[in-house]
């Protein structure tokens, strides 16, 4: 999606099974410098089979003056024990003069720009971030999370923080332009799932993430 600085914030989490069938969406509110920028509605249905992530996101605030972004995305996947196996990851991003469509199946990486088709070619290493934000988070020690386009290396930093029903980890980052991110991230479970709550990131701007809506 979007190269955005806050974007490595929220591709900070590993991947676990699901225990049971549910549904719920998620409303995530993101700042920069204290200033609201954007926000993101995330929809979770997972079962013991299968898991599906649908929603949207999109710039708010001073973001605007520089163009009116917004994304939809839909990521759907198998689940047998404690493995994950993606079936799609698609999106649809939107701008003041621009249309980006991305999809991911089959290991393979396809990209419709302003209606021309790009060339196919091998999807990234690793795990599409909403699949490892969203299917039952954990802090690994490290991890290679994609958004489709762009890919991020994460070293955990220390141990994880932990009390009842929550989690708080730090986490190094290296995207593949070669910059350099530390963020934490504090998690906890709501009914069925355990979501991430707050998300903070240090740097030459400062910016965090959080939870709204439940």
């Amino acid at each position: 999606m979007h190269k955005h600085p806050i974007l490595p914030v929220v591709l900070l989490f590993g991947l676990c099974s699901a225990p049971q069938a549910l549904s719920q969406t998620f409303k995530y509110e993101a700042y920069l410098a204290g200033t609201k920028v954007g926000t993101a509605t995330v929809h979770v249905e997972i079962s013991d089979e299968d898991y599906h992530l649908s929603g949207s996101a999109r710039a708010q605030g001073i973001l605007r003056w520089f163009g009116k972004w917004r994304t939809r995305f839909d990521v759907k996947g198998w689940i047998k024990g404690d493995e994950l196996t993606l079936d799609e990851y698609r999106y649809v991003e939107r701008g003041e003069h621009k249309r980006r469509e991305l999809s991911v199946r089959d290991g393979v990486l396809r990209v419709v720009k302003n209606g021309k088709p790009r060339r196919p070619r091998q999807a990234l290493p690793g795990t599409d971030f909403l699949t490892g934000l969203f299917v039952n988070p954990q802090c690994h020690e490290e991890q290679l999370l994609h958004t489709g386009r762009h890919s991020y290396r994460l070293r955990r930093l220390g141990s994880p923080i932990e009390t009842i029903g929550t989690a708080k980890c730090r986490y190094e980052i290296h995207d593949d332009d070669g910059d350099r991110y530390v963020a934490s991230v504090e998690f906890a479970q709501l009914g069925d799932l355990t979501i991430p709550v707050k998300m903070t990131f240090g740097g030459f701007i400062q910016g965090r993430m959080e939870l709204v809506e439940p």
